[in-house]
């Protein structure tokens, strides 16, 4: 009638995910991952630093939230 739930272990050690390859900002600027329109909000927004892809997408969200004045 009912099910047995059966306890799964799970590996205690954390799973090592290989590093985000990081890019410079002129190479996310000519990357296919983003619109040309997000291309420049990301050239008006980003510093000449590093970046990886998640973090620049990140910084796309931040725009689409803030508030227009």
């Amino acid at each position: 009638m009912g099910k047995k739930a059966t306890k799964q272990t799970i590996s205690e050690q954390p799973v090592e995910s290989e590093p985000q390859k990081k890019f410079s900002k002129s190479d996310l600027l000519k990357s296919v991952a983003f619109t040309q329109i997000e291309a420049d909000f990301l050239g008006a927004c980003l510093n000449e630093e590093v970046y990886t892809l998640e973090e620049a997408k990140q910084v796309l969200i931040k725009l689409r939230k803030e508030m227009v004045k």
